[in-house]
C-alpha cells in the first residue's frame, strides 16, 4: 500500500509539471514601473504589506496601520466588495504559530478581525472572502469547514473523526450563494482505478449541505461558476494520466465533462473561460465546446492567466524571465512579438490583482500597467 502510494505521488507530480523555482542575478525589466517596498494601490489608496505591518493610507491620512509579523497574503472577493488580508507568523522554531486575519470593505474600513491557530510543519487553513464578507476557510487537519460572518462562527464537520493525511488534496471557492471545497478523504493507489473525490457545498440561504462525487485522480483547479462547479485534473487509466474536467450543478450534479481540457488556472473573460496547464491554453465555453488554443514550443510555459481592467493578461517564464502580454481579443490569438512586460526573473513572492497588477519581490514593487 505505501510503495502503491509512494508511487501515485511520485507519477502525479511528474505529470503535473509542478514549478521548478529558479533564481537569476541580474534582473533587466521593461514596460513596468519599480519602486521600493511591497505595496499595491487601489484608486487612490496605497496598501503596504511588510514584514512587521500592515498599511493602508489615502492621499491625507492613514485609514489603517497595525504591527503585525510575519508573510502576507491578500485575497479579494470576486467584485472587489472586500479585502482580506492574512498574516502568516511562520516560526522559526519547531513550535505553533498564529494567522492574522484582517477583513476591510472596499472604503477600507476594517469590518473584522480574527486569529487562528496553526501548527508547525503542519497544512494551514485555506481562506476565501465573499462580496457579503463573508469569510470561509477549511482545516487540512480535520476538513472542517469554517463560516465565518461579522465575527460570528459556523462549524461545518463533513468527515468527523477523519484521520489526517499529509498528502490529501483540498481546495475552496466560495461566491455569494455558497462556499464549496474538494478532498480526496482516502488515497487510493493508482492501479484501482477507482478515485474518488468528495465534493461539499453548502449554501447561505438554505444553510444546508449538499454531499457529492467526482471520479478523477488528481486535481488541478477547483472553483465556483455562475450556477455551479468546474473541476479539472487527471484521471489515471491503466497507469496513464488522461485529461479531466468536470462541471456540476448546485446539487452536485454532473452537468459537462470533457477528456481533453485541462488545466492549473482559469480566467473568465468575453464571455468565455481560459484555462492555461503547462505549455497550452484553452479558450473554451461553458459545454466544454473548444473556441481557441495555443501551445508553446521550447522552455517556455504559461505561469497564470487573470483578467485586469477589461483586457485578459497571460504570463509567460522562459528563460529564467517572465513575460506578461495583454489581449482585448481572442484569447489564443495574443502576439508574443508585443509583450506589456518583461522581467527579469520567473519567481516572486506575491501577486495582486487589484485592477491594475503588482509583483511583489525582494522587496520591491514591479507594477504592470
Amino acid at each position: 500500500m505505501k510503495r502503491a502510494l509512494r508511487l501515485q505521488i511520485f507519477l502525479v507530480s511528474f505529470c503535473l509539471f509542478f514549478l521548478q523555482v529558479k533564481n537569476v542575478g541580474q534582473i533587466e525589466t521593461s514596460g513596468v514601473e519599480v519602486t521600493e517596498g511591497n505595496i499595491f494601490s487601489i484608486n487612490d489608496v496605497m496598501v503596504t504589506l511588510e514584514d512587521s505591518y500592515i498599511r493602508i493610507a489615502g492621499e491625507d491620512d492613514v485609514l489603517f496601520n497595525e504591527q503585525v509579523r510575519g508573510l502576507k497574503q491578500v485575497e479579494f472577493s470576486k467584485d472587489r466588495e472586500y479585502m482580506l488580508i492574512l498574516s502568516y507568523d511562520f516560526p522559526e522554531a519547531e513550535e505553533n504559530f498564529q494567522i492574522y486575519g484582517y477583513l476591510f470593505d472596499n472604503n477600507f474600513k476594517l469590518t473584522d478581525k480574527f486569529i487562528n491557530e496553526a501548527f508547525y510543519g503542519m497544512p494551514h487553513p485555506l481562506y476565501k472572502v465573499n462580496n457579503n464578507g463573508v469569510i470561509t476557510y477549511i482545516d487540512p487537519l480535520t476538513l472542517k469547514l469554517t463560516i465565518r460572518e461579522r465575527g460570528n462562527e459556523k462549524v461545518i464537520d463533513p468527515e468527523e473523526g477523519i484521520e489526517f493525511e499529509m498528502e490529501r488534496q483540498i481546495y475552496i471557492d466560495s461566491n455569494d450563494e455558497g462556499v464549496a471545497v474538494i478532498y480526496n478523504r482516502e488515497l487510493i493507489p493508482i492501479e484501482e482505478e477507482n478515485p474518488v473525490f468528495t465534493v461539499v457545498r453548502y449554501d447561505f440561504d438554505e444553510e444546508k449541505e449538499v454531499t457529492g462525487e467526482a471520479g478523477i485522480t488528481a486535481v488541478t483547479y477547483f472553483g465556483l461558476t455562475e450556477g455551479g462547479i468546474i473541476i479539472s485534473g487527471v484521471k489515471f487509466e491503466e497507469s496513464v494520466p488522461n485529461p479531466l474536467s468536470i462541471m456540476m450543478n448546485e446539487r452536485l450534479e454532473k452537468t459537462g465533462e470533457s477528456r481533453e481540457i485541462n488545466f492549473e488556472r482559469l480566467a473568465s473573460y468575453d464571455g468565455l473561460m481560459v484555462g492555461t496547464f503547462n505549455k497550452s491554453l484553452i479558450v473554451f465555453n461553458d459545454k466544454f465546446e473548444k473556441k481557441g488554443e495555443r501551445y508553446i514550443t521550447g522552455e517556455g510555459r504559461f505561469k497564470g492567466v487573470f483578467e485586469s481592467k477589461g483586457e485578459l493578461g497571460i504570463m509567460v517564464e522562459e528563460d529564467g524571465m517572465l513575460w506578461i502580454f495583454r489581449t482585448d481579443d481572442n484569447a489564443a490569438g495574443y502576439n508574443e512579438e508585443e509583450p506589456r512586460a518583461v522581467l527579469g526573473f520567473n519567481n516572486f513572492d506575491r501577486f495582486v490583482n487589484a485592477g491594475e497588477c503588482f509583483i511583489h519581490r525582494d522587496n520591491q514593487t514591479y507594477i504592470i500597467k
